[in-house]
């Protein structure tokens, strides 16, 4: 693939916190942030409540966000567990994220999507490797990659149970897009993981991931639970199959600006929100 040079910022803001200068540097950088543990300072009392919830939801009725593997009848991932369960929707409404969210991105932000990946022990499979926001240009419509994702390990993430992997600096180019309207269901739109014709289905070809990994570190943050990751929209990323004994458990939390909503969505309202309301920044 050729890659074609972003032009747009990275950095929105210059509101000088939560996150430090020299954070902010390095976000710009590599696209990435990795705090360990950060849960446990910030809302300790989410961290035990939010892994419970994971547990109980599912066996809730209402599925029609659940995602499942590709291979077998696991679940992969629930989608808008922030609507369907109060400690989700705590945390992705906690006042140290939606700071962190406006400060990158400029002030007023939205909740775009979010999502628990279970990654099972034994038959979690893979994400390949892909940028979030071509699927999210290409299939609904937004204008540019002012968005971030935040991810909270609700499980350890250990080198062996299926860690994302991520290309610094992988975000400053766009590597690929739908050339061929995807003819998947949303179950099978949302998993990231189908191998057939993937350059011309948004998934970036191993050249090019053999190629970047010439130049660019590969990061894979592992740690313990309420650890967290911040990371660009565009960035590059991955994980393998977990045919470890060891769950790993992920919430992923996106944040959209305000200024950059959706204009063309054509994915369910639970892959891809129509609600642009902005986010206080207390609640």
């Amino acid at each position: 693939m050729i890659p074609t040079k972003r032009e747009e910022s990275v950095l929105w803001s210059k509101i000088s916190a939560p996150l430090t200068l020299t954070q902010l540097e390095t976000y710009k950088k590599d696209g990435l942030l990795f705090f360990p543990s950060l849960l446990n300072e910030i809302a300790q009392e989410l961290l035990p409540a939010c892994l419970v919830s994971a547990t109980n939801l599912e066996s809730i009725s209402s599925r029609e966000s659940f995602i499942s593997e590709e291979k077998t009848t696991e679940l992969r991932s629930i989608y808008n567990a922030h609507m369907l369960d109060s400690n989700f929707q705590a945390l992705i409404h906690h006042p140290y994220f939606v700071s962190i969210a406006r400060q990158i991105l400029g002030f007023n932000v939205y909740i775009h999507q979010s999502h628990i990946n279970y990654k099972k022990a034994f038959s979690g499979e893979n994400f390949f490797w892909h940028q979030d926001f071509t699927f999210w240009r290409d299939e609904d419509g937004m204008p540019s990659p002012r968005a971030i994702g935040i991810i909270v390990f609700l499980d350890e993430v250990r080198p062996e149970n299926g860690p994302i992997m991520y290309i610094a600096g992988s975000h400053l180019n766009y590597y690929s897009a739908i050339k061929q309207p995807r003819k998947l269901s949303a179950n099978e739109a949302a998993r990231h993981n189908y191998s057939s014709d993937t350059e011309n289905h948004g998934l970036i070809d191993k050249k090019t991931i053999r190629n970047l990994s010439k130049n660019h570190k590969l990061l894979t943050p592992i740690g313990p639970p309420g650890s967290v990751i911040i990371y660009d929209c565009n960035l590059i990323h991955a994980s393998s199959d977990n045919i470890s004994p060891f769950n790993r458990c992920l919430y992923l939390m996106f944040y959209n600006s305000c200024e950059n909503t959706l204009r063309t969505p054509t994915r369910p309202e639970y892959i891809s929100s129509r609600n642009f309301t902005p986010l206080p920044i207390s609640s």
